[in-house]
């Protein structure tokens, strides 16, 4: 079970938040891919980004935060682009041979369904906006 965040990371809003707006869902976008054009701009994949000191080659997304990743997965829905987790190990400076978890949702409720795959920062910068695969229209 994941615990609250109730750490030194916490500004004065998320305090606020917590207790004046507990029956909603507040998530902020940690990453957005972008076309980089001067003329498209639109959104290629909504990635939610994630840490701590657990392996990337055991973690998987906590049942806790289905509320925010159905959230998250529902804007991704509308806006027609896929939603990834992407995930590494805290504590450890970033490079090309560092690990990424990365699970792309396809399903948030009644319960998670997707596809999990790992690999080193340097795959998924090369990789990038689409580390697993295209999303395909039905």
């Amino acid at each position: 079970m994941k615990r609250l965040n109730t750490g030194g990371t916490a500004n004065e809003f998320h305090v606020w938040q917590r207790r004046a707006l507990s029956a909603c869902v507040i998530q902020d976008l940690d990453a957005w891919a972008i076309v980089a054009s001067d003329f498209d701009y639109a959104p290629l994949a909504l990635f939610e980004l994630k840490r701590s000191h657990r392996s990337p080659l055991t973690w998987r997304p906590y049942p806790d935060d289905r509320r925010n990743y159905a959230a998250l997965h529902a804007l991704a829905e509308r806006a027609d682009i896929p939603f990834y987790v992407v995930y590494w190990q805290k504590g450890y400076e970033i490079d090309d041979d560092t690990m990424f978890s990365v699970f792309q949702f396809d399903q948030v409720v009644p319960e998670y369904h997707g596809r999990m795959i790992y690999l080193p920062a340097s795959d998924f910068a090369r990789k990038f906006p689409y580390p697993l695969r295209p999303r395909v229209n039905a």
